[in-house]
């Protein structure tokens, strides 16, 4: 007897019921066993990470030693303390990474000077079996002891597939970027979260990023400084929640008298349009020149943005980015990017690099070494002319605070 349509549907549904039902039976049966695995994995990798109890310690022994030592730092739940006699020894931080199958979660150990990694230990990774045993060595694992996490008065590691000098850089073998950079943001932002008290971090949001520039700046003429660099990375910044762009809309004044500016109005450098048509930007004249940006109350700020014309790229030697109390720049003046390595602008020689004009800005830190903000009203931005002798030409200013 041919069974009709109806009985497809009935057979199907009851079977769908029937593994439906199974799985959560298997959820309620298994799920509490494999929280249970997860808290002493995590346990573990808390005690070995701060020197507690050796890796190969019993569960027991390694449970014993996180009651007796190790309690939560604050109201962050993922910050932990290390005590013994009555003394803080160390701390620890939760980190989670989300890589390129899965979550890969791990500890980062911290000295009690607040500035070095004492050791990392990753206790869940859900990578290929060839990245997750890179992941799980020792070999990798041991690059981190006594690395700085305050470097030049920012906070954060670099994780770089090439062999690097720096304080705070680790080499890391393998080439996969997706999973480095996903490693390299969870740790910096457990690193920031630190510093800042336990206040939760988040990378930070720089907006629309606009299309790409036409050509290779490296075509263009002119004497590259020493601090260039011709390919621009990702800057990463980690902020706390709920950080936006303060500049969008807010007065600005600039270096020269209204009427005089080469090309395009001050109030393009806070309209929010990154393109670059050909009229896209403001340009005050030759020379050295500045635009600044009135918050019109003081405000706390942990980044400011800034983009140059990038649809033909320029190459400006002299940028620098400060903040002030006062329009005139006379009180609480601070410096907070610097690539002027031979003066030339009056403030002093700066290291930071000097990068082609691109989608992505030129990104200052605004958090020091604390982690935390600066708090200012008025930001200025110089740039001098480009190597071929081009005007400045600004094409966006944003200020990430709250």
């Amino acid at each position: 007897m041919k069974r009709g349509n109806l009985y497809t549907v009935l057979f199907t549904v009851v079977l769908s019921c029937c593994c439906a039902t199974a799985l959560t039976f298997a959820n309620i049966l298994w799920g509490h066993r494999v929280r249970a695995n997860e808290s002493a994995a995590r346990i573990r990798a808390i005690v070995t990470s701060v020197g507690l109890a050796d890796i190969n310690a019993p569960d027991e022994e390694a449970r014993s030693a996180f009651d007796r030592y190790v309690e939560v730092s604050g109201d962050a739940p993922n910050i932990y303390d290390v005590r013994e006699d009555g003394s803080i020894t160390g701390h620890a931080v939760d980190f989670v990474a989300h890589g390129l199958h899965g979550p890969i979660r791990g500890v980062i150990a911290i000295e009690p000077d607040r500035r070095h990694i004492r050791a990392l230990a990753v206790y869940e990774c859900n990578e290929t079996p060839s990245m997750a045993a890179f992941i799980h060595s020792r070999d990798w694992l041991n690059r981190f002891k006594g690395i700085e996490m305050i470097t030049d008065g920012t906070p954060g590691i670099i994780l770089s597939p090439t062999p690097a000098e720096g304080k705070n850089v680790i080499h890391t073998i393998t080439p996969a970027s997706k999973t480095r950079f996903a490693v390299a943001l969870a740790i910096n932002r457990a690193i920031a979260q630190f510093l800042a008290g336990g206040q939760p971090m988040v990378e930070l949001d720089l907006g629309p990023i606009p299309s790409g520039a036409s050509r290779d700046p490296n075509e263009g003429k002119g004497q590259k400084p020493s601090n260039y660099i011709a390919k621009r990375t990702r800057k990463v910044l980690v902020v706390p929640e709920g950080v936006t762009n303060l500049a969008v809309g807010r007065p600005v004044t600039c270096s020269v008298e209204a009427g005089e500016q080469l090309i395009g109005d001050p109030e393009q450098v806070t309209d929010d349009c990154r393109q670059t048509g050909k009229f896209d930007y403001f340009s005050p004249g030759l020379g050295a020149q500045w635009v600044q940006i009135d918050l019109e109350t003081k405000r706390r700020i942990y980044a400011v943005g800034v983009w140059h014309y990038f649809k033909i790229p320029h190459v400006y030697t002299d940028v620098v980015i400060q903040v002030a109390d006062d329009p005139e720049f006379t009180q609480n003046v601070r410096v907070l990017y610097n690539s002027d390595v031979d003066n030339s602008l009056g403030f002093g020689s700066g290291e930071d690099p000097v990068f082609p004009s691109s989608p992505w800005p030129v990104l200052a830190d605004a958090g020091g070494p604390s982690g935390m903000c600066t708090d200012a009203r008025y930001v200025r931005v110089w740039t001098g002319d480009d190597l071929t002798g081009d005007a400045p030409r600004f094409l966006e200013v944003a200020i990430y605070g709250m």
